[in-house]
């Protein structure tokens, strides 16, 4: 059994590299621990070379299961954002949070009016982010920080954000918090 909290998903890269019936016994299997906290990372994502109707028929199938299971759900999208919105508008009740999110302040916007949160930290750290320019326009009550497996720290996120939106380190991490709370 895990010791801390998790999340479990089929992510769109290794879809192919499974026994599908195998991966969906294990997942069924892992939402039965009691530190299980979310479907994820799950997704779409149209460079990866995975066949795109069966990342959309597995992303829907683990959708339906958080919707189930009332469990918010962490998202991977490459360049298929109005795909991932037919499927937000399809379950409107799932929180979901857009991890490492990429999207322009149109995508933003309308991804921003659901029950959507937004993970900013690779793309974000970017010399030429086009998330790092439109951060300002951001819900602070929808947005989370991270680090996934790249080489800078958290900390280096937050000072990033920090510049960008003149805010204090101290009332930044409590809104995260704050968000985390409303999630989880």
């Amino acid at each position: 059994m895990p010791d801390s909290f998790f999340s479990v998903g089929i992510h769109p890269w290794f879809i192919d590299s499974y026994n599908q019936k195998i991966a969906w016994s294990n997942l069924l299997e892992f939402v039965n621990f009691q530190k299980f906290y979310a479907i994820g990372e799950i997704g779409l994502d149209k460079v990866c070379g995975v066949d795109f109707a069966k990342q959309k028929f597995i992303f829907e199938k683990q959708l339906m299961l958080a919707d189930e299971l009332k469990v918010p759900v962490i998202i991977h999208c490459v360049k298929c954002y109005d795909v991932l919105f037919y499927f937000r508008k399809k379950y409107p009740e799932n929180i979901w949070i857009l991890h490492d999110f990429n999207g322009n302040l149109q995508i933003y916007k309308q991804f921003a009016q659901t029950n959507t949160f937004f993970s900013l930290g690779n793309n974000f750290m970017r010399k030429k982010s086009k998330v790092a320019t439109i951060l300002s326009d951001f819900d602070l009550g929808k947005i989370f920080f991270e680090t996934d497996t790249h080489t800078y720290s958290i900390d280096d996120v937050y000072r990033k954000a920090i510049d960008i939106l003149s805010i204090e380190q101290e009332n930044l991490e409590h809104i995260i918090y704050q968000n985390f709370l409303k999630i989880f």
